[in-house]
């Protein structure tokens, strides 16, 4: 199993507003997750960006530090 982080957005401040993970099993199945202070879910990578969109659109001070693409 691996993980990496494909995403990761910072506030004003320096928390972590969302990071998004990429985890592949060792059978090749590849799961998404995102956590931080704006929430935490898991499912498929297009429902997270757009979670991620929906509050970037509402709160301007979040910055992409590594933004999904």
């Amino acid at each position: 199993m691996q993980t990496e982080t494909i995403g990761l957005y910072l506030t004003k401040t320096g928390q972590e507003a969302f990071r998004v993970l990429k985890t592949t099993l060792d059978s090749g199945k590849v799961l998404y997750r995102y956590n931080g202070k704006h929430g935490g879910g898991c499912g498929d990578l297009a429902d997270i960006k757009r979670q991620i969109n929906v509050t970037l659109a509402t709160r301007r001070h979040i910055k992409a530090v590594i933004a999904l693409g």
